[in-house]
């Protein structure tokens, strides 16, 4: 869903410059620059994704032996910014294969 922000922040920041063109410098001056700050944003927040992944990571279940039950581990990783945590919890398997 974030990718499809970027793409289209992007997308709609360069379509707004493209279509004032021509056009006088009246109105193509606040489009100019209304879309330069949607592609800045756009890609300010690409780079964000990129530098800054997700830091929760689950592992794959660890079905019980009459496979009703399963575990999954959380883990919770800030690296640089502190904080790291690692916990395991009870899911039904009809919740995992949703």
């Amino acid at each position: 869903m974030r990718v499809c922000a970027i793409v289209l922040s992007v997308a709609a920041g360069a379509y707004g410059i493209w279509v004032v063109h021509g056009k006088r410098w009246l109105l193509r001056l606040p489009v100019r620059l209304l879309s330069l700050l949607l592609v800045l944003l756009g890609a300010s927040d690409a780079i964000f994704v990129w530098a800054f992944p997700n830091p929760k990571t689950y592992s794959a279940p660890i079905y019980s032996p009459n496979r009703k039950m399963a575990v999954r581990v959380h883990e919770y990783d800030a690296s640089g910014f502190g904080g790291a945590d690692t916990s395991a919890f009870n899911v039904s398997v009809r919740c995992i294969s949703q």
